[in-house]
Formats: C-alpha cells, sequence, structure tokens
C-alpha cells in the first residue's frame, strides 16, 4: 500500500499569478527525505514555476507579443518560454524520481501538471501509524467492543 503526502500551495507567495508550494516539512517524510533535501527541492521548483508563470517577466510579454503577430502559431509551434519551462520542470522532476530510486528511497514525486498545480504530492509506503490495533480490538461476532462485553458481565 501507499500513501500521498500532500504538499499544499503557499496563496501568500505568488497569490493568484503564479503556483508557489508551502516549505513547510512534513514530518511524515522524515526517513525517506531529509528536511534539507526537502527545502532544496522546494525552493527548487518554486524559483522555475515564478520564471515560468510569472505575468510581469520580459519572456511573458514578449510570448504574448509574438502570439499575437503570429495568430498564436509561436504558441502552436512550442516556441513559448512557458511550454519549454514546463518541459524542463517536468525533466527535473523525471530526474529527481529517478535519483531517489537508484538510493533505493520508496518515495516519488507526482508531476505537479498532473495535480493542476493545486499540490506537490509525494507517493510513499504507507507507514501504517493510523490504522495499527484496529482490526484487533473490534469483534465481529458479537458487534461490540470487547471491554465493553466485560463490563456487562
Amino acid at each position: 500500500m501507499t500513501r500521498v503526502i500532500r504538499v499544499r500551495r503557499d496563496w501568500l507567495q505568488g497569490g493568484d499569478l503564479y503556483p508557489q508550494y508551502a516549505n513547510l516539512y512534513p514530518e511524515i517524510l522524515d526517513p525517506l527525505i531529509m528536511d534539507a533535501d526537502f527545502r532544496f527541492l522546494i525552493s527548487n521548483i518554486n524559483s522555475r514555476l515564478k520564471a515560468t508563470y510569472d505575468p510581469f517577466a520580459t519572456r511573458a510579454w514578449v510570448d504574448s507579443v509574438m502570439g499575437v503577430l503570429t495568430g498564436y502559431l509561436w504558441d502552436d509551434c512550442g516556441l513559448a518560454g512557458s511550454k519549454k519551462a514546463i518541459r524542463e520542470l517536468e525533466r527535473f522532476v523525471d530526474q529527481w524520481n529517478k535519483q531517489k530510486e537508484t538510493e533505493g528511497q520508496e518515495v516519488r514525486l507526482v508531476q505537479p501538471r498532473m495535480t493542476g498545480f493545486m499540490s506537490l504530492d509525494f507517493v510513499v509506503p504507507d507507514p501504517g501509524i493510523d490504522t495499527a490495533g484496529v482490526d484487533e480490538d473490534y469483534d465481529e461476532e458479537e458487534g461490540g467492543h470487547p471491554a465493553a462485553e466485560g463490563a456487562e458481565r
């Protein structure tokens, strides 16, 4: 079984202009990703997303003007800076996943585009911390809790 650990967007950094993720370290990732590696990953992804989607960047203005002048063939041919930057981000995430796989760590980062840039998802093995002992305490035949049966007698 696996579990998805979700890092939410940080709306205070870029608002709704461009996606940015919170750098709050989820401690459940502790055995798989160290705090410094997590912060490096988040800062790298955030800087790439800002450069890609910032509407006030020079490249965004150039792409807009070229799109209008060429009847948006500029965008259709893949010459827009945002399309190139997203391909680079996807390569970066794939490279990070391969690196973790070669290190023998069972963690995988889902492509941000697959989640609509709303969260950064880590797929990790289920640590089993929330289901320990639940099945042992419940008695299905009697339909009640074993401790409650002793109180009735």
